[in-house]
């Protein structure tokens, strides 16, 4: 796994079937369940130009233009990242917008991997 990219649910429908055939992995609920959609596809549908390699696509349940994550979303998106992060040491979290032209950045990914202390693992570009 080479990117881990969080996009903001306001950019897709969270509509299961929409997002499985987007190449989506997992949704993070605003009441901080964690829904993993059937078959994670780390060679994601969901191609990027600016990318090459393995990629998971997350996406949360949030406004693209505010943080307006819930704590315990947030909390789930925490442990989640920390989870991977030990499986995948050079992983690089990235926010859609920081790789992809977007109107709806959602959240400043990488002040967020500050506060969570995976700054090593921020997206620089």
């Amino acid at each position: 796994m080479k990117y881990i990219i969080i996009h903001p649910g306001s950019s897709v429908p969270l509509q299961m079937d929409i997002l499985k055939n987007r190449g989506f992995s997992y949704i993070f609920n605003r009441d901080g369940s964690v829904t993993k959609l059937d078959k994670p596809d780390f060679d994601s549908a969901y191609s990027l130009d600016t990318l090459s390699g393995p990629s998971m696509h997350v996406i949360y349940d949030g406004d693209g233009y505010a943080d307006d994550r819930t704590y315990k979303q947030y909390d789930a998106m925490e442990i989640f990242m920390k989870y991977h992060v030990l499986i995948y040491p050079k992983v690089k979290i990235a926010g859609i917008y920081q790789v992809e032209e977007t109107n709806e950045p959602g959240f400043e990914v990488p002040a967020w991997l500050k506060e969570i202390s995976l700054i090593k693992n921020s997206y620089d570009g």
